[in-house]
């Protein structure tokens, strides 16, 4: 909130967990990267009790997965070696998967500060 003058506008996108449970998988992902992950309802709801007014969360999931199809693609073409490439495209497929899913969320924040 200090951050942000007096009637400014803050912008986030971030990641999120899904509602429901979580495959172990993602669970272990999640705490291997030190990830604090929550739903984009809590994160909007965060931003509320932070101040925060006219707070806007919208679930951004469905692009984040045709993001992941994209790169999986260029990856591909990208010349990587293929002794690391496998493990690459093992991973983003991992990543789409769980977008897909719903597990691993992709979030849009906007909210205002007040005057």
């Amino acid at each position: 909130m200090r951050a942000i003058k007096p009637g400014g506008r803050l912008l986030i996108t971030d990641y999120c967990r899904g509602d429901g449970r979580l495959s172990q998988g993602f669970e272990r992902d999640v705490k291997a990267r030190g990830y604090f992950l929550i739903t984009i309802e809590a994160y909007g709801r965060v931003l509320r009790e932070a101040g925060f007014e006219r707070v806007k969360a919208v679930d951004l999931t469905p692009r984040f997965a045709k993001v992941h199809a994209r790169e999986l693609e260029r990856l591909k073409q990208s010349g990587v070696a293929a002794e690391d490439l496998s493990d690459l495209v093992l991973a983003w497929r991992e990543k789409r998967n769980r977008a897909l899913k719903g597990e691993h969320c992709w979030g849009l924040f906007t909210a205002d500060r007040p005057e």
